[in-house]
């Protein structure tokens, strides 16, 4: 049986990372792979052109290094709006199995003005949800 997982990304580094781990850790033949960049709208503002492109090679990127790998991309697109509830519904309508979502790892004041996309995601999500956090940097005391 395949599991169906979405995995949304943001072009950021860790959601880069988050598709190399998921690569390396899960078997390629036992998932199809759905996609998903969701670009933030403000208000009425229109989306800006360049905010498409970098959704676009976003993607081309993470499905480049899935495909290495050998798995199956189900789909992969990017869509505007609100970047949790629009995760939660693809989910939904696609009809996953489980979310692999990425987490900064903010917390404080910056988390509580802007919110946690994977924290809304935790809680609104209809199915299992893997919260990546990207391993925080040690470096060596040289002394």
């Amino acid at each position: 049986m395949t599991t169906k997982v979405l995995i949304p990304i943001d072009g950021s580094e860790s959601a880069q990372q988050m598709v190399v781990w998921f690569a390396n850790l899960f078997p390629a033949q036992q998932f199809s792979v759905n996609l998903l960049q969701v670009v933030p709208t403000v208000g009425e503002l229109p989306v800006e052109p360049y905010e498409i492109e970098y959704a676009s090679k976003s993607l081309d990127k993470a499905k480049a290094a899935l495909s290495e790998k050998g798995f199956s991309i189900a789909h992969s697109e990017y869509i505007t709006g609100d970047p949790a509830g629009s995760i939660c519904q693809v989910a939904e309508d696609y009809k996953v199995d489980q979310i692999i979502v990425g987490s900064h790892g903010r917390s404080g004041l910056f988390k509580t003005l802007l919110g946690s996309v994977s924290s809304q995601v935790l809680e609104q999500a209809k199915c299992p949800v893997i919260v990546y956090k990207q391993p925080a940097n040690v470096t060596a005391n040289a002394s």
